[in-house]
C-alpha cells in the first residue's frame, strides 16, 4: 500500500524523467541549425522542417508545463508533510489537562510503529513480493578500448538500477558472446534478457541492418534525428506480430575509417577480385558484388598478420576495415602495418554510422513495469550513454588521427595514410550500394519488405536532412 508521499514521488520521478527526455531532442534538433529555427518562426523554410520544428515547440511548451506540474507536486509533497508533523489529535483522558497536542507513551510508538510496519508489509506479503533479476549480454570484444572494459554499461545499469532502488538487479556476466548469440536471445532460451550488439552481426532479419549502417548512408546525428520520429514506431509496428524485443540505440561508433590494406588499397571495381577483405553488413555484399572474398567475425592482430602472410602465398591482397583510428591502434592494427607496409585509408564508405543497439526482451520490460520502471525512463536513460557512448567514439578517434598526422609530417609514422578511396571505385560502391538496398526493398509482388517500409523513411529523412538524395549519390 502506497502513502500519499510516495504515490507523489513516484509520480514527480516519472515526469521528471520524461521531460529530461523530451528536453534532449529538442536541444539536439536545433543544436545541429540553430538558423532554422529563425526560419521556421518566420513560416520559412522546407514545409516538412516546419512541420518537424512545430512539433520541437510543442514539445518545449509541453516540457514547461511538466516542469510546473512537477513543481506542483513538489510543493504537495511538502504541504502533505507539513500537515502530518502539524495534525492535532481530538482532545481523550490521555491528552494533557489543557488539551494539548497528543503526548505518545513509549507504548504508543511501539504499537503504532509495529501496525505501521505491518501495514506496508502486508501487501508485499500477498503479492509474493520478490526483488526482479535481469541479465544483459554484450556483444563487443573486451579489447574495445571504449566499450571492452564495460565502463560505460555498468554506470547505464547502475542509473536503471537506481530507479527502483532495491527491487530490481541487473547482471552483466561478460562472459564471452557465442556466434548465434542473436538467435539465443530471440529463443529466450539462454537466460539473457537485454542483448547490448550490431544489428549486422546477424543474418536472420536483414531489416535490422538499418540499425547498424547503411553504406553512404546516415551519420550519428541524422540517424538519431530519424529513429526517435519516425523509425522506432515503424519498427515496432514490424515487430508488433513477430519479434518480441524493444530496440534502442545505445552508442554509435561514428564515421568508420576506410581500413587497412596489404599492401595497396583496391583502385578500381576490378581490383577487388585479388582482395580478401574482413567487413560486415550491406558493405560486405557490396565487395562481394565486386569480387572480392570476404571473412568476418574479429581478428586480433596476429590473426591479421597470418592473413597477410597467408594471401601473399596465395597471391592476393588482404584489407581489413573495423572502426576507427583510436580502436584499430589499442586491438594492434597500426603495429602490424609498419611491419607489412600497410595503408590506412582515413574516410570509409561502408558504415558512416554504426549503432549499437539494446535489445530488450517483452519479459524484461514486463518486470521493469512490475517495479515501476516505464519505457520512457528506460529511454531517458539509454539515450543519454547513447550519446556517451558515441561522443567518447568519435573524439577519441578524431585525436588518434591527429595524432597520427603529425607523426606523418615528422616522418615518424611508420605506415602510409591517404584520405580516402579513388572516386572512380566510390562512384561503383554508390551504385553496387543501391543495387542491393534496391533489391531488399520489395518482395516483387509490389509489397514492401519489413526493411522496405524502413528504409523508404530511412531515404526520405536522409533527403530533408541533408538536402541530397540517397539514390542519387
Amino acid at each position: 500500500m502506497k502513502t500519499s508521499l510516495e504515490i507523489l514521488q513516484e509520480k514527480y520521478n516519472e515526469l521528471q524523467a520524461l521531460n529530461n527526455y523530451r528536453q534532449y531532442q529538442i536541444a539536439e534538433m536545433i543544436g545541429r541549425d540553430p538558423g532554422q529555427l529563425s526560419r521556421v518562426l518566420k513560416g520559412e523554410g522546407n514545409e516538412e522542417v516546419r512541420r518537424r520544428f512545430t512539433t520541437v515547440l510543442e514539445m518545449a511548451i509541453e516540457g514547461h508545463r511538466l516542469r510546473e506540474q512537477v513543481a506542483d507536486f513538489e510543493e504537495q509533497a511538502e504541504q502533505t508533510k507539513k500537515r502530518l508533523e502539524d495534525k492535532k489529535i481530538p482532545k481523550n483522558p490521555e491528552a494533557d489537562d489543557n488539551g494539548g497536542s497528543f503526548k505518545p507513551t513509549r507504548r504508543d510508538v511501539i504499537v503504532g510503529g509495529g501496525m505501521a510496519v505491518a501495514t506496508m508489509l502486508l501487501p508485499m506479503l500477498c503479492t509474493g513480493f520478490r526483488k526482479e533479476h535481469l541479465t544483459i549480454r554484450c556483444n563487443y570484444h573486451p579489447d574495445d578500448p571504449v566499450l571492452g572494459n564495460n565502463e560505460f554499461i555498468n554506470k547505464w545499469i547502475k542509473e536503471i538500477e537506481e530507479l527502483a532502488p532495491g527491487k530490481i538487479e541487473i547482471k552483466n556476466p561478460e562472459k564471452k558472446t557465442p556466434d548465434d548469440v542473436y538467435d539465443r536471445f530471440k529463443r529466450a532460451d539462454d537466460g539473457y534478457d537485454m542483448l547490448h550488439t550490431v544489428t549486422y552481426y546477424q543474418d536472420a532479419d536483414k531489416y535490422l541492418t538499418i540499425f547498424a549502417s547503411i553504406p553512404f548512408g546516415m551519420d550519428s546525428t541524422c540517424f538519431d534525428a530519424w529513429f526517435y520520429s519516425e523509425g522506432q514506431q515503424i519498427l515496432r509496428d514490424i515487430q508488433s506480430k513477430t519479434d518480441k524485443f524493444e530496440l534502442l540505440p545505445l552508442g554509435n561508433t561514428g564515421p568508420q575509417a576506410g581500413g587497412w590494406f596489404f599492401p595497396e588499397i583496391p583502385n578500381n571495381k576490378k581490383s577487388f577480385k585479388d582482395f580478401e577483405m574482413r567487413i560486415y553488413g550491406l558493405g560486405k555484399e557490396v565487395v562481394e558484388m565486386l569480387g572480392a572474398d570476404t571473412i568476418d567475425g574479429f581478428l586480433s592482430a596476429e590473426e591479421v598478420k597470418k592473413r597477410i602472410i597467408k594471401n601473399i602465398g596465395l597471391n592476393k591482397k588482404f584489407g581489413i576495415e573495423y572502426i576507427n583510428g583510436h580502436v584499430d591502434s589499442a586491438i594492434g592494427y597500426d603495429r602490424i602495418a609498419k611491419q607489412h607496409n600497410g595503408i590506412f585509408v582515413k574516410e570509409g564508405w561502408q558504415e558512416p554510422g554504426t549503432v549499437w543497439s539494446l535489445l530488450v526482451n517483452k519479459e524484461a520490460l514486463a518486470k521493469f513495469e512490475k517495479v515501476g520502471i516505464k519505457m520512457e525512463h528506460l529511454e531517458a536513460i539509454t539515450m543519454k550513454y547513447h550519446r556517451l557512448i558515441t561522443d567518447a567514439y568519435i573524439t577519441a578517434g578524431k585525436k588518434k588521427l591527429r595524432e597520427w598526422e603529425g607523426q606523418e609530417q615528422r616522418g615518424t609514422l611508420g605506415f602510409i595514410m591517404k584520405e580516402k578511396f579513388p572516386d572512380e571505385l566510390l562512384n561503383e560502391l554508390k551504385e553496387k550500394t543501391r543495387k542491393i538496398v534496391q533489391n531488399d526493398i520489395d518482395r516483387g509482388d509490389g509489397r514492401p519488405t519489413p526493411f522496405g517500409r524502413l528504409f523508404t523513411s530511412y531515404a526520405d529523412f536522409y533527403e530533408i536532412w541533408t538536402g541530397r538524395s540517397f539514390w542519387k549519390l
